[in-house]
């Protein structure tokens, strides 16, 4: 599977749920920019989408929060917030999980995996569509 397109959003969740707050010239741009994107991801036609997002303590807390997780599940459900504010509905979209599997397996075999006395610890977990996570190992 080759890479097919790299891109980067911002994260702004009032856009959708307070697009009216915005700065119409600000706004519209975020709109024109936004389609654009979605108009290079379609005309990429890619497998799959590798997506990095923010965790928003939907399965870890603060207490065994790690620098990153990776998702392994054949579906995902979101959003994990309050689809009224957000004004999003609540959504399950399609996972790989097999997909997930060989990415994990390559990062643990290819990085050097922190160990005790770290400052960084790296999860890898199996997040159910129930939103909660399965049993996480936790390397240090």
């Amino acid at each position: 599977m080759a890479l097919v397109l790299a891109a980067a959003c911002s994260h702004a969740p009032g856009i959708t749920g307070r697009a009216g707050r915005a700065e119409p010239t600000v706004r519209d741009e975020f709109y024109r920019n936004l389609a654009g994107l979605r108009a290079t991801l379609e005309a990429a036609r890619p497998d799959a989408l590798v997506v990095v997002a923010a965790e928003h303590f939907a399965n870890f807390f603060y207490d065994k929060m790690p620098s990153f997780a990776v998702g392994m599940s054949d579906s995902y459900e979101g959003p994990i917030e309050d689809e009224e504010w957000l004004a999003i509905p609540r959504t399950r979209v399609p996972g790989n999980a097999a997909l997930s599997r060989r990415l994990i397996t390559s990062m643990m075999s290819t990085w050097p995996m922190p160990r005790s006395g770290s400052s960084t610890t790296a999860s890898w977990c199996r997040c159910t569509s129930s939103r909660r996570a399965s049993t996480c190992p936790s390397f240090r």
